[in-house]
């Protein structure tokens, strides 16, 4: 049974480029590769998929790291979901995620949440569909999955 809802605002209703950052620094660190962007140059990066933001930034000698790097920035969102839930209280398979690309479908299963896609993202609809989520044309189409 959902008792919460989260929404990814990410950059639309909330300015979200710190926390891109901040996850950014953890996985770059982690593997030890020094960030090859300004803070203003990453920003500029935002809406791009994942991995071709890392394949246009990095120096080519890294590439064979863009696989564990994508790996190591998903990871650190789904954190962020879990002590989102942690601090309304709720067990994680009671809230519902709605997002709107293949990365909040992969931090919402990896925290054990419930997800559902508002299917505005046109570069990751087909996986998004491969992996059986729900998919809303107009946010307003969710009042009826809760």
């Amino acid at each position: 049974m959902v008792s919460a809802v989260i929404f990814d605002c990410d950059g639309t209703l909330i300015d979200s480029l710190d926390v891109h950052l901040k996850t950014w620094k953890r996985a770059f660190e982690e593997l030890g590769i020094p960030i090859p962007l300004s803070e203003e140059e990453i920003g500029k990066q935002f809406g791009k998929p994942l991995r071709a933001i890392l394949s246009e930034v990095l120096p080519p000698r890294h590439h064979g790291k863009i696989a564990e790097l994508a790996k190591i920035k998903r990871r650190y969102f789904m954190e962020q979901l879990v002590r989102a839930a942690e601090k309304l209280g709720e067990k994680p398979q009671n809230y519902l995620v709605v997002g709107d690309s293949i990365f909040d479908v992969l931090a919402a299963e990896r925290a054990c949440m419930l997800i559902v896609v508002v299917g505005n993202n046109p570069y990751q609809i087909a996986q998004i569909r491969e992996k059986g989520v729900k998919i809303v044309k107009n946010i307003t189409e969710i009042l009826d999955l809760l």
